[in-house]
């Protein structure tokens, strides 16, 4: 094994840790969200209690078509569902997955999509938590759009992201050392602890291009602490060896 070389990538992948989490921790705490919506049609007694309940003007109804090319595909298969739903005399509950800006792959929604539905009304208008109503037009047929308050980690994530951004900085250190005083004596506890990292830094990408919803933090703590202590403890023991054999 080129001493040289694994040098390289190990240094490669310890600087690569931390500076991806500052660019997109998101990715390392929940890659994928889960939005939640609702619809109902006009012809419905909650369309009407809606519009009575919230002050929505009929008037104000924004055709889908005017909207962006995300909202229109969202709207389509949340129209979609609907009508293919044996109770749509009120609301259908739906979801889809939401991916961040940041991933590299995206087999479901980019993230823009929960803005990019009108605000027209508020569940509890003034309420930083409220859900949001859209009234849509689509094929001379009007729709409601109810987008839910979306919760995810919360005040949780105070905790979550400085404890992932700990432990990718200790790994990249650590990994660092390793590289640079046991390359040469020690290549394949370097090796593997490299090869732990890129799959801290794959694993996101992987899980949204599975299509998965959740969070992940858990895995990359995981996998950093099986890293660090299962190279640690090759090196140590290893050493030992080495010292009890030249006794």
């Amino acid at each position: 094994m080129d001493s040289r070389l694994l040098l390289v990538l190990a240094l490669l992948v310890a600087a690569l840790l931390p500076a991806s989490f500052l660019v997109a921790p998101d990715l390392y705490v929940e890659p994928t969200e889960t939005e939640r919506y609702a619809i109902t049609h006009e012809s419905t007694t909650s369309f009407d209690a809606t519009i009575d309940d919230t002050d929505l003007e009929e008037a104000d109804a924004t055709t889908v078509g005017d909207l962006p090319p995300v909202a229109q595909q969202a709207f389509t298969e949340m129209r979609d569902e609907y009508e293919r739903s044996t109770a749509n005399s009120g609301w259908h509950e739906t979801a889809i997955v939401v991916c961040p800006d940041s991933s590299l792959t995206c087999p479901a929604y980019d993230e823009s999509v929960r803005t990019e539905f009108p605000s027209d009304a508020y569940e509890y208008p003034g309420g930083a938590t409220s859900n949001t109503y859209s009234l849509l037009e689509a094929d001379g047929e009007r729709y409601l759009v109810e987008t839910k308050y979306g919760y995810g980690l919360g005040f949780g994530a105070l905790i979550v992201l400085p404890l992932v951004f700990l432990g990718v900085v200790l790994y990249g250190l650590s990994l660092g050392t390793l590289a640079l005083s046991y390359r040469e004596t020690h290549p394949y506890s370097v090796f593997g602890c490299t090869g732990i990292g890129l799959i801290v830094l794959a694993l996101p990408h992987v899980w949204i291009g599975l299509g998965a919803s959740g969070v992940v933090f858990h895995y990359v703590l995981v996998l950093l602490l099986a890293g660090f202590v299962g190279s640690t403890l090759a090196i140590f023991v290893s050493s030992r060896r080495n010292r009890r054999s030249r006794s």
